[in-house]
């Protein structure tokens, strides 16, 4: 049989889904079951609903800390630990959550409860300080002081080293000389080793960090028989010296009396000049301006000429700078001009030697004359 016309004007409410009859009578099971309870003014719970998952996927227990930090110290300002093991007694629980899986189910964030803490319960209640932050607060301004304490001794413990230092070195006497125990080097006589240490004595108990060593050589070059000095330092109160000794190399005539003279035109008058066989020097000039010039060119030749040729000369004129003239020990004459090429006239004159003459004239070396 057909429908009918009847069938087609039925009532709305006999026309509904049945899915939508299942989901309604769903919901009214579900909050007929639940329990619903407000919470205190202020609060707030939420529990995980573990009781509708899994057992192999249960959350577990997190542990969730408020920071505040005290201005006065108010209730609500005071840190605390909240645990969803060990929650207020006075939070109201939650109404059930509906099965998994269902479209009323509340959404899952981490499977973890957030517990606020009651901090409006007692709104403008000053509380005092925990003992512990008392505690920690102490112990770091302690900490602090030590830690000054340790830079402070470590700056005096600087100072005094530094200066027990600069003492030492600039102004005791730990380390200074001792001018008896300085080493004289050299060829120098016993006599004038003790007149150096003489001279020493003036540097005596000086300290080494402050001597000059270039004024202990000064003062020993200003010796008459002394041509260099050199002077080294030897810690903690010594030193060495090195001398050399001037060397005499002809003699002059002065009021009839023989001195002798060394290379740098010093006389040397504390040597007896009659018993050393150096020839002598005379220097005749036109003017007493050339004098000195011409007498230190002499000398100069002197000491450059070979130790053989030199104790053949007996007398050494000097007329001018450039006009230097020889007498052998065997009277002959060698006029030798300047002090260039002293070396190459020397050995020219040792072969015109073989040659017998009276005058051998070496000013142009390499054309010697023979008379």
């Amino acid at each position: 049989m057909g429908p009918t016309v009847s069938d087609n004007f039925r009532p709305a409410e006999e026309k509904t889904p049945k899915s939508s009859q299942n989901l309604a009578a769903l919901s009214r099971s579900w909050w007929a079951k639940g329990k619903t309870l407000l919470p205190k003014w202020g609060k707030a719970k939420t529990e995980p609903a573990v009781e509708n998952l899994a057992p192999e996927v249960a959350p577990k227990p997190v542990r969730q800390t408020v920071k505040v930090v005290p201005t006065p110290l108010v209730e609500d300002q005071v840190s605390e630990t909240v645990s969803s093991e060990n929650q207020p007694s006075d939070l109201a629980p939650l109404a059930p959550t509906p099965p998994a899986g269902s479209d009323l189910a509340p959404a899952q964030k981490n499977d973890q409860a957030i517990i606020a803490p009651d901090l409006f319960a007692s709104r403008g209640k000053v509380l005092s300080a925990p003992a512990d932050l008392t505690a920690r607060i102490a112990e770091k301004a302690r900490a602090k002081r030590r830690q000054w304490m340790f830079y402070l001794l470590g700056a005096l413990a600087t100072i005094g080293l530094i200066a027990g230092l600069v003492w030492a070195l600039l102004f005791s006497t730990l380390i200074s000389l001792n001018s008896q125990s300085v080493i004289v080097e050299g060829k120098v006589a016993p006599a004038q080793i003790t007149q150096l240490r003489a001279e020493m004595e003036r540097f005596n108990r000086r300290p080494l960090i402050l001597l000059s060593t270039k004024e202990v050589e000064d003062q020993i070059s200003q010796l008459p028989w002394v041509s260099s000095a050199t002077f080294e330092k030897d810690l903690p109160s010594s030193g060495t010296l090195t001398v050399s000794e001037r060397q005499p190399v002809a003699i002059v005539m002065q009021k009839e009396k023989r001195i002798p003279i060394d290379n740098d035109g010093v006389l040397l008058e504390y040597l007896p000049g009659k018993d050393l066989p150096l020839p002598l020097l005379e220097v005749k000039t036109k003017s007493e301006d050339d004098r000195e010039r011409t007498k230190l060119a002499a000398l100069a030749v002197l000491s450059e000429l070979p130790p053989p040729l030199r104790e053949k000369v007996r007398l050494v004129r000097a007329l001018s700078p450039t006009n230097i003239q020889f007498e052998l020990d065997n009277k002959v004459l060698v006029k030798w001009g300047d002090r260039d090429n002293t070396a190459l006239k020397a050995k020219v004159l040792e072969v015109m030697l073989q040659r017998p003459a009276k005058v051998y004239d070496l000013t142009t070396p390499t054309a010697p004359v023979t008379n």
